[in-house]
């Protein structure tokens, strides 16, 4: 897989800090002369064998994504399995989120003990959303502030995957409110208590549009 320049695209890496590593991509959407498959190992492709080949273009492209940014923070790449809960099982001492939308795929890792304690990303296709969608994803006070649903829904999605490591609770898009703070910031607002998380607790994420896609990220301090 070609992974894309900076100055070529660039999703994700602008919404994180620089102590994190990225690893971004278009994701194949066809067999390659090496299959599609081609760089995983063997967990990573008995978990997705029988999965319809655009999916399996999908987990390939963020778990080759993952090995590259592995190898970025300490050198060496392995094998990211999948939880019983289909989420990713990083290696001890990493923390990690891995997003895709129709087209592109997204990493980001760091290490256990630094200024970070958990990551969420999320990339989502704007045009997707119809706006049928809105009663599912938002809550009466997003309708009302007539929130673009893209945004919504990824700024939930990024929050999930941030806060599901810590806590094994699953979360319905009426669990928290998205509210704009800036041109480039979200607060998300939980709306029940969430493991140690309580109900009201305000967690910053970060947003931009690019080339079609929405993307938001969250990190949350350690200290947090």
């Amino acid at each position: 897989m070609k992974t894309d320049t900076v100055s070529d695209s660039c999703w994700i890496r602008p919404l994180l800090p620089p102590e994190i590593f990225v690893a971004e991509a278009t994701i194949e959407s066809a067999h390659t002369e090496t299959g599609l498959l081609a760089g995983l190992f063997s967990e990573e492709r008995e978990a997705i064998a029988r999965a319809v080949p655009r999916r399996q273009a999908e987990f390939a492209s963020g778990r080759r994504l993952a090995h590259q940014a592995l190898k970025q923070l300490n050198g060496l790449a392995c094998a990211i399995p999948v939880a019983a809960d289909r989420s990713p099982l990083w290696p001890a001492g990493i923390i990690g989120s891995i997003t895709h939308s129709e087209s592109v795929a997204a990493v980001a890792v760091t290490r256990v003990g630094g200024a970070w304690q958990a990551l969420g990303i999320d990339l989502a296709n704007i045009q997707r959303f119809e706006p049928d969608l809105a009663r599912v994803i938002c809550t009466p006070a997003e309708l009302i502030a007539a929130l673009p649903l893209a945004l919504v829904f990824s700024a939930k999605e990024s929050l999930f995957k941030c806060l599901h490591p810590l806590t094994k609770v699953w979360m319905d898009f009426s669990d928290a409110e998205i509210r704009l703070s800036s041109d480039s910031e979200f607060v998300a607002v939980l709306t029940k208590d969430c493991g140690h998380f309580a109900n009201g607790t305000v967690i910053t994420g970060r947003w931009r549009e690019h080339a079609g896609t929405m993307c938001t990220a969250i990190c949350l301090p350690t200290s947090g």
